[in-house]
């Protein structure tokens, strides 16, 4: 006879995450990881189920009570680009996250070896829109045995960075001006040695100073050096690995702290460096809010320029361009500037103040008026561009512009996910900037029913689309 004993187990209640995966054509992608990790943190969930796209491109996946971030991973053969969707409760109930789109990319391939062409496992890619300095997801991009990775961007220009495996005394070495329109494999990104640099972020009441930025721009020409995990840890300490030259180092509080950065202006490197304490003096902020003329879209991409009026030098300033709601906020003293809101493109016109001073906090509200006169041929200045649809996800009206650099034909078209026309809201000749009113009716007057739409502008020779959502 046999006897068996078994043991009670209790089960923990899991939640479920579910959504659509698709293409910007409608077509289901089959196969994408579903990846959950702790809001906020690098830290996946205790357990997932089921965290697949099916051959609908349907997910239903099950995880432990939190939460996540949740990451959309599609094979590199699909040729999709990934996307991260940020802080999806998942505690006390299920979650619908709708219909998500990935656009269609390209294959980069690059490796990462030591200045000996020695290749480092391990070695991890950080990719940046080029000149900017927030990183865009990109998962499972570190380096094999043979210092090779692959990850799928969309079409655009990059800075592609090669990161040191954790550990070790290399400097980060980046490719600049990645202009990425096909597959393509990057030259090798050999990394040199590097030394540490050091220090110990304080207020000027001596306590310490967490989330300090540090950037490190080679002198003369000031080419930044991409340092991973730079960030000053809750004892306001920060230590990085740099290469053997001469910098200019910064070192910037997040600005929630209402402290000023510091700066470094010429440092050259021969062995390791410990740059002291660094004290951070009490600033305020200057929030400024920027609208277009007419329409009162607010208006994405503006930067601010803080010029100091005595020395003639611009003021550093972190997180100065405006987000989709038209805001920015910074860090400043109250010294004199000359201040200057850049316009992201050429139908508005920037906007200038001589001999701006503010005291303490300040908000400022901005109209950028329309330029007529476009700067036609400028490389700068896209000749066709559809603005930002706002707000989005709407529950009624949504508003865009249409941008022509040079008198064009154009034709702009709402779509459902299907690519059937839902209404034509522009068709005609256009210069200059044209506001467009969206009612979220069909080409009958019919209210159409909630869901994700696309925007399709054309000349006839190029295509643009913007995604929006109307819900209820």
């Amino acid at each position: 006879m046999t006897t068996v004993t078994t043991t009670n187990v209790a089960l923990t209640a899991g939640r479920v995450a579910s959504g659509r995966v698709i293409a910007s054509n409608g077509s289901p992608v089959v196969g994408a990881t579903i990846g959950f990790n702790v809001a906020g943190t690098a830290t996946p969930a205790a357990q997932v189920q089921d965290g697949l796209t099916t051959a609908t491109g349907d997910f239903k996946a099950l995880v432990t009570p939190g939460t996540y971030d949740i990451d959309i991973v599609p094979t590199l053969a699909s040729r999709k680009v990934p996307r991260e969707i940020l802080g999806i409760p998942l505690v006390s109930a299920d979650s619908a996250i709708g219909t998500k789109i990935l656009d269609t990319g390209f294959l980069v391939t690059g490796t990462i070896p030591n200045s000996a062409l020695f290749p480092l496992s391990n070695a991890d890619f950080d990719v940046r829109i080029a000149g900017k300095s927030t990183r865009i997801f990109t998962p499972n991009d570190n380096t094999n045995a043979s210092g090779t990775a692959s990850f799928v961007l969309a079409k655009g220009l990059y800075d592609i960075t090669g990161n040191p495996p954790t550990g070790t005394s290399f400097a980060t070495s980046t490719a600049q001006n990645v202009n990425l329109t096909a597959d393509r494999t990057l030259p090798n990104l050999a990394l040199p040695p590097g030394v540490a640099v050091t220090a110990h972020c304080v207020t000027t009441g001596g306590l310490p100073v967490q989330g300090a930025d540090f950037d490190a721009d080679s002198l003369p020409n000031l080419h930044r050096l991409h340092t991973p995990h730079d960030a000053s840890d809750a004892a306001g300490n920060i230590s990085v690995e740099v290469s053997l030259t001469k910098f200019r180092m910064n070192i910037a509080p997040p600005v929630a702290t209402k402290l000023l950065p510091v700066i470094f202006d010429s440092v050259q490197i021969t062995i390791a460096r410990n740059l002291g304490t660094v004290v951070h003096p009490a600033g305020h902020w200057v929030t400024v809010h920027v609208i277009e003329q007419f329409t009162g879209i607010p208006v994405e991409g503006v930067n601010l320029d803080f010029v100091d009026v005595t020395t003639g030098r611009i003021f550093l300033t972190i997180d100065d361009v405006s987000d989709h709601t038209g805001t920015a906020r910074v860090v400043t003293d109250q010294r004199q500037f000359d201040l200057t809101a850049r316009s992201p493109v050429g139908g508005l016109s920037d906007l200038h103040f001589l001999g701006f001073r503010s005291l303490n906090d300040t908000t400022m509200n901005l109209v950028m008026t329309y330029n007529p006169a476009l700067a036609v041929g400028d490389a700068h200045t896209p000749s066709l561009a559809l603005a930002e649809p706002w707000p989005n996800p709407a529950r009624g009206e949504i508003n865009t512009a249409i941008v022509a650099a040079r008198p064009s034909n154009v034709q702009l078209a709402v779509l459902d996910l299907a690519g059937r026309r839902v209404a034509t809201l522009f068709e005609g000749r256009v210069l200059g900037r044209h506001a467009v009113l969206w009612d979220a009716r069909d080409a009958r007057g019919t209210k159409v029913p909630p869901g994700v739409y696309l925007l399709r502008l054309g000349d006839g020779r190029t295509i643009q689309t913007r995604r929006v959502s109307l819900t209820r």
